[in-house]
């Protein structure tokens, strides 16, 4: 992994081999299962650590918790957790974005300063975050498969996410002045990334595409939000 003080300056930092060639193969065949005894979509699982133990104990493993413990210095959570898969039948393109959002328990009555754009994805509560939350919060995505360019790599604009939260304008300068740099992984890499950080990726060019199965895990400190609010995903 870069050292600890580069996740900070880029945004973010491509950790090699954290889990085994046997987890991985482990964690493709169980949440295989999930696919076929649910009978949901594989390219887009919300909630995938709780559907499926293997993601869930993966998720508070000592070798994902110690790529955390190096991004958050304090008692953490593990906060959502989602499954991408890019298959020839859902091989799509993203467009450069930040993660503004978090999924949370309910709406509070009473507004929130800061928190805004409240939405339900699948019957869960959405919101917007403010920066001084998105600021302490750091995403790990898992690959099960390898990636690049021609896979639908994830792609970056480094130091990005030191702005805050972008506008479209803002957002396109970014793109037009700074080169955006493909996180090529091998199964089993983590890329660890802040969430504001500008981020996107092409539709997979491979024509013997199968899979690119990402685990998407968020985590945070654990007394991060304020009282009224509650991750959905709340406790350990």
């Amino acid at each position: 992994m870069k050292e600890p003080g580069l996740l900070e300056r880029d945004g973010y930092a491509i950790c090699r081999e954290v889990i085994d060639e046997k987890s991985v193969s482990r964690l493709r065949e169980a949440i295989g299962r999930v696919v076929r005894e649910e009978e949901v979509k594989p390219y887009g699982i919300r909630s995938i650590a709780d559907r499926c133990p293997a993601v869930g104990e993966l998720a508070e493993s000592p070798e994902v918790e110690a790529v955390v413990t190096r991004a958050i210095d304090a008692p953490f959570r593990m906060v959502r957790s989602i499954l991408f898969d890019k298959v020839p039948g859902a091989n799509w393109h993203v467009g450069w974005h930040q993660d503004l959002s978090i999924a949370v328990r309910e709406r509070p009555e009473e507004e929130l300063s800061g928190f805004t754009g409240w939405t339900e994805k699948e019957g869960v509560t959405h919101v917007q975050a403010p920066t001084e939350v998105l600021d302490r919060m750091i995403t790990l995505r898992v690959s099960l498969d390898d990636a690049d360019e021609a896979n639908g790599a994830l792609r970056v604009i480094p130091e990005s996410h030191a702005e805050g939260r972008l506008d479209s304008e803002a957002i396109r300068m970014w793109i037009d002045r700074e080169t955006a740099i493909p996180c090529t992984v091998r199964a089993g890499d983590v890329i660890a990334m802040r969430p504001q950080i500008l981020h996107a990726s092409h539709r997979a060019r491979s024509e013997g595409l199968s899979h690119r199965r990402v685990i998407h895990l968020e985590y945070a400190p654990v007394d991060l939000l304020p009282d009224r609010l509650k991750w959905q995903r709340d406790g350990r």
